[in-house]
């Protein structure tokens, strides 16, 4: 078994974020596909990655991997090193057959993107427009009864939480109020309700 927690992988994870996404992918089809929006050096895609061993679950990570990035320790990162360290990490947690990678911005992957998502999961850009554009752009290619989720739903991401207000209403505030555990993630269903 995959130690996903105990990984040493740079990112911005808690060990209860990391249960999440390793949870919620277990509950996946046999078949699924996982679309996640924003991977750095795959600290959640190794989490999500392990649930897919022993299934025919499959992860797609869209990322530039282009910049700088903060690190942790409030360092700066080269996001082209980033890709290298990312593919080293997938390697090193041999995931490599259930991970594929796809190099460009969200907004530009979407329309070529034919695949039909059980969960999705955005952690891309954190500004409103981006947060509100990629929700917007892919949460169509979501399957009904489909998983709609992002990471950093907390009060030190204001622009995300915003975004997803304004696609999926204030009845979001209240279902993260009533979470019975400590993360910083937000969900939903996708159901007949949702207007695309």
């Amino acid at each position: 078994m995959i130690d996903y927690k105990n990984s040493g992988i740079l990112g911005y994870m808690t060990d209860e974020d990391l249960d999440w996404l390793h949870q919620t992918v277990l509950t996946l089809p046999n078949d699924a596909i996982i679309v996640e929006l924003g991977s750095f050096q795959g600290r959640s895609t190794v989490a999500m990655g392990a649930a897919c061993v022993g299934t025919h679950r499959h992860l797609y990570c869209i990322d530039k991997w282009e910049g700088v990035f903060p690190g942790a320790s409030g360092e700066n990162i080269d996001a082209a090193a980033a890709f290298d360290v990312f593919q080293t990490n997938i390697e090193h947690s041999d995931l490599e057959k259930f991970i594929t990678p796809i190099k460009g911005t969200t907004q530009d992957i979407v329309g070529s993107f034919s695949m039909v998502i059980d969960l999705l999961f955005i952690d891309a850009s954190h500004f409103f427009q981006d947060v509100l554009d990629d929700i917007v752009a892919w949460t169509p290619k979501v399957k009904l009864g489909g998983i709609i989720s992002g990471h950093d739903w907390d009060r030190g991401h204001c622009e995300v939480n915003e975004a997803v207000i304004q696609v999926f209403g204030q009845q979001m505030v209240a279902r993260q109020k009533n979470k019975r555990f400590a993360h910083h993630i937000w969900d939903l269903v996708k159901d007949q309700n949702y207007v695309e």
